[in-house]
């Protein structure tokens, strides 16, 4: 499905560089297609899009699910399918996430980090963009996706992984908190930060000092720094 939704991704970003639709709301738009989710038996494709700035999206891709049955016939000429999906555009909420998780796996390889563990309901797929964020750096660190982080970090534990949590707010600094040994670095959303019940689930939490007043990094720059303090332990 992985394979297929590529092609179909593919074909999609083609049409709308070409400019083929005629549609007032489409016209001037550059569409960008940062992935596309096959249904189990490859009848449906849900393409996420996202237009340049972000401007307009809603309308733009009202326009498009206009086009649909359109866009399926096109489509079904440049690649190689026996049955060509049915189209349901949507805009892609996640697009800001692939440069962080891009940005992420980079530090990840570069600092020797054994994998990565995403939470399944918030994570895009590892194709189109985020791909290409993380420029090469998927095809070096394993993904996993997980619907429990919780459970994950439980599993872990039973294994010997000792989960260190990051938090603006934790009393101890990150260098005191973590231990030679199989280290989980467990980092929060932006915003929502480490959950609590994630927070439960960790051995340690513990903060990255900073100078300046500030409390936090976001969360790809985070990310680089405790997985270069924990490489030093290493």
């Amino acid at each position: 499905m992985l394979r297929v939704g590529e092609l179909v991704r593919h074909a999609l970003a083609q049409l709308f560089a070409r400019g083929d639709i005629e549609d007032d709301d489409l016209t001037g738009a550059v569409i960008t297609v940062p992935e596309v989710r096959m249904s189990p038996d490859l009848k449906l494709a849900s393409a996420y899009i996202m237009p340049l700035g972000g401007e307009r999206a809603v309308e733009i891709v009202e326009a498009l699910n206009r086009h649909a049955r359109s866009i399926r016939g096109r489509v079904a000429r440049e690649i190689d399918l026996k049955f060509a999906p049915e189209f349901r555009f949507f805009v892609d909420e996640t697009f800001e996430e692939f440069g962080k998780i891009g940005a992420i796996l980079r530090s990840a390889a570069a600092f020797g980090a054994k994998g990565l563990i995403l939470q399944d309901r918030r994570a895009p797929a590892l194709s189109g963009a985020l791909a290409k964020a993380a420029a090469g750096a998927a095809d070096v660190v394993p993904v996993a996706r997980v619907t429990n982080l919780s459970r994950a970090l439980e599993q872990l534990s039973e294994h010997g992984w000792r989960s260190v949590g990051l938090a603006g707010e934790a009393d101890q600094e990150l260098r005191v908190a973590l231990t030679r040994g199989p280290t989980v670095l467990v980092l929060g959303s932006e915003g929502e930060g480490l959950r609590r019940l994630v927070a439960e689930h960790c051995d340690a939490v513990a903060r990255i000092p900073m100078r300046g007043g500030f409390e936090s990094l976001n969360v790809s720059n985070a990310a680089a720094v405790a997985l270069y303090e924990a490489s030093q332990l290493a």
